[in-house]
């Protein structure tokens, strides 16, 4: 008997949470029983994540969903040609650059009669704004879908009120996280660290991995610095933001007007990440939108306490294992909640301590790698077993 073939289309670069997911998915499916195929932007990075895997066979997009998320969207016959060529059992649909960019893909699976399941990591109103005829299209495309895959309950909410689905459609598979988010605290990274941005052992280091964009919120915690000034805390913080983005220069601009220069420090694009979680005493998050954040998962399962913005998936994966500030949307309860939150954590080192053992029990509990995938293959094999029954 011939072994399934599963076609991963992820329509976002290396680097984001959809191609750590395909990578991830990629490599644990990859092995005799499964064959797997995975088309991503064309892009160097992802040669690299997946070249391990030697049972994936990688094919790329004859255009850039970057460059016309429209157009990319609307090439139905190139979405078409990639499917007759590689002639997959299933499409695994994980929307990332933008929804609209799925569309080709999604037409293409129904045209063909390829059965697809859709992941979207984000769901957000302002990514559905569409002409009545595209919202009725896409519904209707999605309502056909053998699976609709969502991060969070909160996220899976606002699907089926954007996408006006029924309640039948859609369900919640939490993300995992690699097993080195789950390895014990590495004090020689966290020395060194410290040391390559010159501040001292004392010091509580709030640590933010986020794209430098504007969806982030960073520029709430330069808000919460101003009036951190002024209380005793301030002088035991400083900031890490590591990641790269658009907002860079006027996130830079900012800092300097702001006369906090000297305490947050600008990390760049880093893969050492884990490193960073273990030299930081703290993880903050001030999204504008979320899925269900990574980094946050990542930090609960370091053993780090921390702060975010209620927003999208974020309060299903603290629960009562961190502090939750009010959305951005309610700016001043924001930044007072934020700066209350960094205050207290920044002078009680047994309050830290303690979110921080809670964060890691949860993480522990909901966020491995290998209960994902576990969920994952048991309905690939489930949606498989329909579209050819014995």
């Amino acid at each position: 008997m011939t072994a399934p073939k599963i076609l991963i289309y992820p329509t976002a670069k290396s680097g984001t949470g959809v191609a750590q997911f395909a990578a991830h998915i990629g490599g644990a499916l990859a092995q005799p029983g499964w064959q797997l195929v995975i088309a991503p932007p064309e892009e160097p990075n992802y040669a690299a994540r997946m070249g391990s895997v030697a049972a994936v066979e990688r094919v790329y997009f004859p255009n850039d969903p970057y460059e016309d998320i429209v157009g990319f969207g609307a090439d139905r016959y190139a979405a078409a040609q990639l499917l007759i060529e590689t002639r997959p059992d299933l499409i695994v649909i994980s929307n990332g650059v933008h929804p609209i960019a799925s569309v080709a893909a999604l037409q293409a699976g129904q045209f063909l009669r390829v059965p697809y399941v859709t992941v979207d990591g984000l769901v957000a109103p302002s990514l559905y704004d569409w002409d009545e005829n595209v919202l009725r299209m896409v519904s209707a495309l999605y309502q056909a879908a053998a699976a609709v895959i969502v991060k969070s309950q909160d996220n899976l909410k606002m699907l089926r009120h954007c996408l006006r689905l029924p309640e039948t459609v859609g369900s919640v598979i939490v993300s995992g996280r690699p097993e080195i988010y789950f390895e014990p605290p590495n004090a020689e990274a966290r020395a060194r660290l410290r040391g390559e941005i010159g501040i001292p052992d004392d010091a509580i280091l709030c640590l933010t991995a986020a794209k430098l964009e504007i969806v982030k919120g960073h520029t709430f915690q330069l808000q919460a610095m101003q009036k951190l000034k002024h209380r005793t805390s301030w002088a035991h913080l400083h900031f890490a933001w590591v990641g790269e983005g658009e907002e860079r220069s006027a996130l830079q601009e900012e800092v300097e007007r702001g006369g906090v220069s000297d305490r947050v420090h600008f990390i760049g694009h880093r893969t050492d990440i884990p490193d960073w979680m273990d030299a930081a005493d703290l993880c903050v998050l001030t999204s504008h939108s979320e899925g269900i954040p990574l980094s946050v998962m990542e930090a609960m399962a370091k053993g780090l306490p921390v702060v975010a913005t209620n927003v999208g998936g974020t309060a299903e994966a603290m629960g009562d294992a961190g502090i939750l500030i009010p959305r951005p949307a309610l700016t001043e309860e924001c930044i007072s909640g934020l700066t209350d939150a960094l205050d207290k954590l920044a002078l009680d080192g047994e309050a830290r301590q303690t979110m921080g053992e809670a964060s890691r029990a949860r993480a522990q509990q909901m966020f491995r790698l290998d209960r994902m995938v576990s969920d994952y293959r048991g309905l690939f094999e489930r949606v498989l077993a329909v579209a050819k029954p014995s």
